[in-house]
């Protein structure tokens, strides 16, 4: 009875968590951060500092998955040159993502909140600057985008609440 105790529990505060994150950020779905909390088993035993990691190592993973991403683009020769000229600025911009997201992964883990908010709203900026160098052309990276942008928008939510 003890166990299922506890997914009740460990159901409330991502639920919690992520009705207050679709609250004060409407680019998030409450289906998608109740997916993504949720299907990380660290999550089933997490408090709300433990829950803030999850998003934080899952935009650090798409960082690098929108990378590979570039690169195979950068290298199909279907793609417009247009296309991978905002490619290109779009793959130093995930780059630089990616050292930003271990630097707020750090400075969460640290309990310095300050720091990572920091860190990921830089990551946040970077993302939306990618899609504005395509400048009227459609960005192939538009899907990953929305995705990584929803991460980051927990993220910041969860750090504000810690």
């Amino acid at each position: 009875m003890e166990r299922v105790l506890t997914h009740i529990v460990d159901a409330d505060i991502i639920n919690d968590t992520c009705q207050k994150t679709t609250q004060g950020d409407k680019n998030v779905h409450l289906d998608f951060c109740v997916k993504v909390l949720g299907e990380d088993p660290k999550s089933h035993i997490a408090d709300l500092q433990g829950l803030g990691i999850i998003p934080l190592n899952l935009i650090k993973s798409n960082a690098t998955n929108i990378g590979s991403r570039i690169r195979q683009l950068l290298n199909d020769q279907t793609v417009a040159p247009d296309v991978k000229k905002g490619l290109q600025a779009c793959q130093k911009t995930y780059s630089n993502a990616s050292s930003n997201i271990k630097e707020a992964i750090g400075a969460f883990n640290s309990k310095d909140y300050n720091t990572a908010n920091v860190k990921v709203s830089a990551v946040m900026d970077a993302s939306s600057n990618c899609e504005d160098g395509f400048k009227g052309l459609k960005s192939p990276l538009t899907a990953e985008k929305n995705s990584f942008f929803q991460l980051i928008a927990i993220a910041l939510a969860i750090t504000k609440m810690v």
